[in-house]
């Protein structure tokens, strides 16, 4: 567990997610970051939690979208639902 109680998952979770945010937003190589446009590939893909776990979001697939690495650091926790 992370600070705060998060939870990420294994590494086979994390690459797992990857995938599965690839097809399910694009063709299964590709897909676009949500705000930006960027295209993103297996290794640029982050998952971005649409509730942060600031305030209770969880790394389920309802509460999940592709971002890039800027994107999802430029965020943080600060964005509300």
């Amino acid at each position: 567990m992370r600070r705060g109680g998060d939870s990420r998952g294994s590494s086979y979770a994390r690459r797992r997610r990857k995938r599965w945010l690839l097809a399910t937003f694009g063709d299964g190589r590709r897909c676009p970051c949500w705000a930006c446009g960027r295209s993103l590939t297996r290794r640029t893909v982050e998952a971005d939690r649409i509730v942060p776990g600031a305030h209770g979001g969880s790394y389920i697939r309802a509460n999940l979208r592709p971002s890039c690495r800027a994107d999802n650091a430029r965020q943080g926790g600060i964005r509300s639902a």
